[in-house]
């Protein structure tokens, strides 16, 4: 029996110039070492699951986080050893709109821009059912909601301007905490729902 490990990417940026939405958009992937990859195999089925979330600085109640149900919908298929797949933009762009902007002037006086971000879990689907990984990720999305509470909210603008390092360390030390706790998701992932051939958490 392989041992799983969950495996998030935590991608964020804080909105300080011009305009009023800023996006990701992931647009390929490339195949290292496909699971099916056999001669009467179909290949992988790649789903990456997204957690937004947005937060002001200093500003309590200001984080807002929310799981993707789309994101569940697979990016790319038919994935064998060397393939190179667009990732299309129904399931590899997103976009965050209606952002406070902040100039490096406003910053100073303390006012609080948006910061935007995702986690990103990449999965090998298989027989899981859907309505079982998302409720597992609703439920890191709550978990999510209250690291950054934590780490992103309780700090002025001031404070990351003065000490970005302890934000960044702090953050390191979250991503570390989630990929050293994937206890829900082993779990979904030895249940007998999937019939033997559970969806694979990626390591990337």
């Amino acid at each position: 029996m392989n041992r799983f490990k969950l495996v998030a990417g935590l991608l964020a940026t804080a909105v300080l110039a011009s305009g009023c939405e800023t996006y990701f958009d992931y647009h390929r992937v490339r195949v290292i070492d496909a699971q099916e990859n056999g001669f009467f195999e179909d290949g992988d089925e790649l789903i990456l699951a997204t957690i937004d979330f947005r937060v002001k600085p200093g500003v309590p109640g200001s984080t807002q986080v929310l799981f993707n149900n789309r994101s569940l919908d697979k990016a790319a298929d038919g994935l064998e050893d060397g393939d190179v797949k667009i990732i299309n933009n129904a399931q590899g762009l997103y976009t965050f709109g209606d952002l406070e902007i902040a100039s490096a002037q406003s910053l100073l006086e303390g006012k609080a821009p948006d910061i935007v971000g995702q986690v990103v879990v990449g999965i090998e689907n298989d027989w899981t059912p859907r309505d079982i990984i998302k409720d597992g990720l609703e439920e890191a999305a709550e978990n999510l909601e209250a690291l950054i509470i934590d780490v992103i909210e309780s700090r002025t603008v001031a404070d990351i301007l003065n000490d970005p390092q302890a934000l960044m360390d702090e953050l390191a030390g979250a991503a570390d905490a989630i990929q050293a706790d994937p206890s829900w998701f082993e779990q979904l992932l030895l249940t007998v729902v999937s019939g033997g051939n559970p969806d694979d958490i990626l390591n990337f």
